[in-house]
């Protein structure tokens, strides 16, 4: 069974962090509108009356939603799409790589909808590491041995450098 974790900054209580998977509406609508406000805020996605970004792979009952929390605010998300009969969502500008690592053998999940209130840079990094470990324990759990992700030019080197990927498809033009 997965439990959340916390954390606590030392002697200041406003500083309770919960790591966990997103389990009840109102967790995953925060999740969903954090995701848009800093999708929007990096201008990659268009204004959307919702409020919120989510895809319909969020949808599916193997995907995850992960948090972190102070109290009942989320402040960063990550999300994890299981490969299955609907694919991944990297494959419709990446079908070659994805198909390639099948071939392999290998059990796929996507890293997706990364979203955090930088507050401070170093916060950042140290919620994005908990968050990835927890991320990928369950992928671990579930049998996966391969995390894929699709980013921004931009974020590819926190990608390779903090969380440790490996570049398999060139820069191309997101839809």
């Amino acid at each position: 069974m997965l439990k959340s974790i916390s954390t606590k900054a030392k002697g200041n209580d406003e500083y309770d962090r919960v790591f966990k998977l997103a389990r009840s509406q109102h967790e995953l609508i925060e999740a969903f509108k954090l995701v848009y406000q800093s999708y929007f805020r990096a201008g990659l996605v268009v204004d959307n009356p919702s409020g919120m970004r989510l895809t319909p792979y969020h949808l599916l009952p193997d995907s995850e939603v992960f948090i972190a929390k102070i109290r009942t605010e989320v402040f960063s998300t990550i999300s994890l799409f299981m490969d299955g009969a609907h694919g991944l969502p990297m494959e419709t500008i990446y079908p070659v790589e994805i198909q390639q690592l099948r071939a392999r053998g290998l059990r796929i999940a996507e890293v997706g909808s990364l979203a955090d209130r930088r507050h401070k840079q170093i916060r950042y990094i140290e919620t994005l590491g908990v968050l990835s470990r927890l991320l990928a324990q369950v992928a671990v759990g579930r049998g996966v041995d391969t995390l894929v992700a699709v980013v921004h030019p931009r974020h590819a080197r926190l990608y390779k450098r903090v969380l440790g990927f490996k570049q398999i498809g060139d820069h191309t033009e997101c839809p």
